[in-house]
């Protein structure tokens, strides 16, 4: 699914994260927009933490995994990824960031069952 994320933002042009943008225009200025932004973003990391916990449930994930926590570094890291490669004008950021971000959820992987 990230594969795609991400081919699609390099098919739009690097136009950067439209929640991001907002955000980084509105957090200090406009209360109730921010509001709207943060639960922008809630709704976005909750579609991760879902995914996790289903993973989790499954046994794909160890149970001392936090999804919540997961699906936060994994957002974080597609911002970061989305704002850096916007700036470039390049994709090599967001792709390193996603990378990261899915090796730091494989280190919670759930060993192999025999």
């Amino acid at each position: 699914m990230l594969a795609g994320f991400v081919a699609g933002f390099e098919q739009q042009g690097l136009p950067g994260c439209p929640i991001g943008s907002l955000a980084s225009e509105v957090a200090e200025r406009n209360e109730g927009a921010r509001l709207r932004a943060a639960a922008a973003f809630d709704a976005w990391e909750g579609l991760f933490s879902a995914a996790l916990e289903r993973m989790r449930e499954r046994g794909e994930l160890r149970a001392d995994a936090s999804p919540g926590a997961l699906a936060t570094a994994l957002l974080a890291s597609i911002e970061g990824g989305l704002l850096l490669s916007q700036t470039r004008k390049h994709p090599a950021s967001l792709r390193i960031a996603v990378e990261a971000a899915l090796a730091h959820v494989r280190n919670y992987r759930a060993p192999a069952l025999d």
